[in-house]
């Protein structure tokens, strides 16, 4: 059944109503000397009585005159709106900034935390190195080379402790420029915004259906 509905600019209509969030995938394009209609397809269970399905990441250019909802049930569709959502006051977005943020302090304290090892590391090796001298005269040949033996030995252990330290610097830092790179583009997306399209419907029962929403965007 196809609903071409004229677009009734009440909001409170929408108030109260419970919301659902639709995962559309466009279907078909075509294309027009001066624009193109869209074809969106999406599934979900209705509940009964009223909800607001919603079909985000929609254009915000659409020609809202052009708006059509077709399902394959006995669903009343009592209302069809074009709405423009500033991504500056979405909360999930808002959120997810929050949590980013919080995951970059949290890179950058443990990168720290690591250079400060590596620095202990070097100074390691330079006590070992100052402490390490042997005096032919007051040492015999035997005392001189287990001497030498642990020298071997520590240094291997502590240049062995650097390389796993610089290892590991390496990896918190690629970790630190992936969020950065993540946050980054949530920051340009909080600046953009996003049509959305949404459907006032009224069920008389549970049951999954298909939507199909269609659109023109003129250029």
């Amino acid at each position: 059944m196809t609903y071409l509905l004229p677009l009734l600019l009440i909001p409170a209509l929408f108030y109260g109503q419970a919301e659902k969030n639709l995962r559309s995938e466009i279907s078909t394009v075509t294309v027009f000397e001066r624009g193109a209609q869209i074809s969106r397809t999406a599934t979900a269970t209705v509940q009964p009585g009223e909800q607001l399905l919603v079909f985000r990441n929609v254009s915000p250019r659409l020609n809202e005159e052009s708006l059509q909802i077709e399902q394959n049930g006995n669903l009343d569709v009592l209302n069809l709106s074009h709405q423009i959502q500033h991504l500056s006051d979405n909360k999930a977005l808002l959120d997810s900034l929050a949590k980013l943020n919080e995951k970059l302090k949290a890179i950058g304290k443990g990168i720290e935390q690591t250079r400060n090892k590596l620095r202990a590391n070097i100074l390691e090796e330079k006590v070992l190195l100052s402490n390490s001298k042997f005096s032919g005269e007051s040492n015999s040949a035997s005392n001189l080379q287990s001497g030498l033996n642990l020298v071997r030995n520590q240094m291997q252990q502590i240049l062995k402790n650097r390389e796993l330290l610089l290892n590991e610097l390496e990896e918190k830092e690629k970790a630190l420029q992936k969020v950065s790179n993540e946050l980054l583009q949530k920051r340009i997306r909080q600046s953009q915004i996003e049509g959305q399209v949404h459907v006032l419907v009224n069920a008389p029962a549970t049951k999954k259906l298909e939507f199909t929403l269609k659109y023109t965007v003129d250029v």
